[in-house]
């Protein structure tokens, strides 16, 4: 049927969270603060660990240094069907504290 999306019952809709953070305040060694917040984030949001196979983090050039970023998580991205850009959840954060609790 033309026009007309599903998803599928067990799968979410397809969702990009987007963190603005000061990247020096994220906990950690400076090339796995984004990994950090993933982490932390999937597993207070969605019961389980960061997974490599259907999780993706974007790391932002300057993570290693100071200022502030976007770090854009996609959470489940092998959702079918793929998703178009008018289709995709953006869901945006901005980080004014940092508590690690993995």
């Amino acid at each position: 049927m033309e026009g007309f999306k599903t998803h599928p019952a067990n799968k979410p809709a397809a969702t990009r969270f987007c963190f603005r953070v000061r990247v020096e305040d994220i906990p950690g060694p400076p090339l796995g603060r984004s990994l950090t917040l993933a982490h932390d984030f999937v597993k207070r949001n969605f019961d389980r660990d960061f997974s490599w196979d259907t999780d993706y983090v974007y790391t932002p050039t300057n993570i290693g240094a100071e200022g502030k970023a976007w770090i854009l998580l996609d959470v489940d991205k092998n959702v079918e069907p793929k998703p178009d850009l008018d289709s995709l959840t953006l869901v945006a954060y901005k980080v004014t504290a940092i508590e690690h609790s993995l």
